[in-house]
């Protein structure tokens, strides 16, 4: 062809193709070429990414002039105005008079469809798509391996066929609904044997219209397996737990009538002590009987919560009413240890709705709680007031303080760490009982303290009743 003819071919192209003279300078350009290229800023290097695309290039360019035909390998082409593609540059020389070489020809193939469809095989996931009825199109090889068939096999059959039989109203539905969804499902396969998979589903549309569905399986029959035994293995130590905790309330249930009977036993031969020191051996066994009792009432009531089996006798109380029990209740210690105790009591009821024992036996435990961890003549705020539709009951004292990293644990049965100063005494449970009857209540509790030898403050929350 002349060069005018050449050129005006060339310029009409339907594809994107350019002419080039042997210094590698532009001659002609379709228009496709042009919209990619932006030939203002025109520079042969720039139709590759780096410096070993753009040598690639230039090699390409000196066998086509002389006399070659190339086809460069399925790279990405980086375009001036931003962004890329994949593409496969042909390069052919371009011939005037006499077969003259006289510059190149370069065109442009769009090799994304096949860099896609290579990708979409090489994929680790199950992929295939959908027709609007759930039936393959198409699929990748590992979507056939995945379902146990060859992926020419699949077109036209559902893909929910494949699934356990419990699992198909739900996927059904899935794919019905046009919403991107996934979950996971067991495929059940012809030789019997069984998988798990996470099966997405994403819509695709077309002008806002549901043209198909892409699938996807993920294999996660490994973490399945995992899950199974984990599952299991709570199982397990939760029946452990609950068996755990009915031989500990049954334990403590037959030890509380026999530690009644010493108790009582032993009050009785008090006044017919026939010496001082027989008296005070007698007072002893009785302090630590009571004791022993207190800590299997302690370990019956947090056996019983744990196990929900705490039994409320509610009545109408007035909490300020109660309070003022327990201060009596506690005076004896408060005054042994040389302690200052602040009211700050509201002269109005304070009406709730609760078991009183419970509470009572809840608001003592914060009170002597304050006690033990004061130094002697520390003082002890009790205070309660109307918050909103609660009543909130606060114990503020002055003395050992929990620290950070201790406070979360406060709350938590048997973590007797939690309350450094304590010598050995109790089951540590006391504070997690209380906690666990005010939220049998409707309430809750919650503690705060600046840190070690900083104080503590115990606040107590519980619904007020209707007047």
């Amino acid at each position: 062809m002349k060069c005018m003819d050449l050129q005006l071919f060339v310029e009409d192209a339907p594809v994107a193709v350019a002419l080039f003279d042997r210094d590698m300078r532009y001659v002609a350009a379709s228009a496709q070429w042009r919209a990619d290229r932006k030939l203002d800023n025109f520079d042969v290097d720039a139709c590759m990414g780096d410096a070993d695309e753009q040598a690639q290039m230039r090699e390409g360019f000196r066998r086509a002039l002389s006399g070659e035909t190339i086809i460069l390998p399925a790279a990405r082409l980086a375009l001036p105005g931003g962004g890329a593609r994949c593409a496969r540059l042909h390069m052919r020389p371009w011939r005037r008079q006499r077969d003259e070489i006289v510059g190149v020809v370069v065109c442009v193939e769009d090799a994304s469809p096949d860099f896609h469809q290579r990708l979409i095989d090489a994929a680790p996931l199950g992929i295939c798509l959908l027709d609007i009825k759930g039936n393959i199109v198409f699929a990748n090889p590992r979507m056939g391996a995945m379902l146990g068939a060859g992926a020419e096999a699949l077109p036209g059959r559902p893909l929910i066929s494949f699934l356990a039989p419990e699992h198909v109203a739900a996927a059904r539905e899935r794919l019905e609904s046009g919403m991107e969804q996934a979950f996971d499902a067991r495929l059940q396969h012809r030789d019997a044997t069984q998988s798990w998979v996470s099966l997405s589903f994403r819509p695709l549309l077309d002008n806002g219209a549901r043209t198909g569905v892409l699938a996807t399986l993920t294999d996660i029959t490994e973490r399945a397996a995992r899950d199974t035994r984990i599952r299991a293995q709570l199982r397990s130590a939760e029946e452990s737990d609950r068996r755990k905790n009915r031989f500990l309330g049954v334990l403590a249930h037959e030890l509380r009538t026999p530690l009644a009977t010493i108790v009582l036993t032993v009050e009785t031969l008090v006044a017919d002590a026939p010496t001082d020191h027989f008296r005070t051996a007698l007072d002893r066994v009785i302090r630590q009987g009571r004791r022993l009792s207190r800590l299997v009432s302690e370990l019956a009531g947090v056996t019983s919560l744990c196990e929900g089996e705490t039994d409320l006798r509610q009545q109408r109380v007035d909490l300020v009413a109660l309070l003022t029990q327990v201060v009596e209740l506690v005076r004896d210690q408060i005054d042994e240890k040389g302690c200052t105790l602040v009211l700050r009591l509201p002269d109005a009821p304070l009406p709730i709705m609760g078991d009183a024992a419970l509470l009572v036996q809840a608001f003592r435990t914060l009170l002597e709680n304050a006690v033990t961890f004061s130094p002697s003549g520390g003082r002890i705020t009790l205070a309660a007031q109307r918050s909103g539709t609660d009543a909130v009951v606060t114990v503020r004292d002055e003395g050992a303080g929990i620290t950070a990293d201790l406070l979360p644990l406060i709350f938590e049965p048997f973590e007797r760490k939690a309350t450094p100063g304590r010598k050995g005494e109790g089951l540590g449970v006391a504070l997690a009982l209380a906690r666990g009857w005010m939220r049998l209540h409707g309430g809750d509790m919650r503690a705060e303290s600046g840190g070690k030898d900083k104080g503590s403050l115990f606040e107590a929350r519980l619904p007020l009743t209707r007047a």
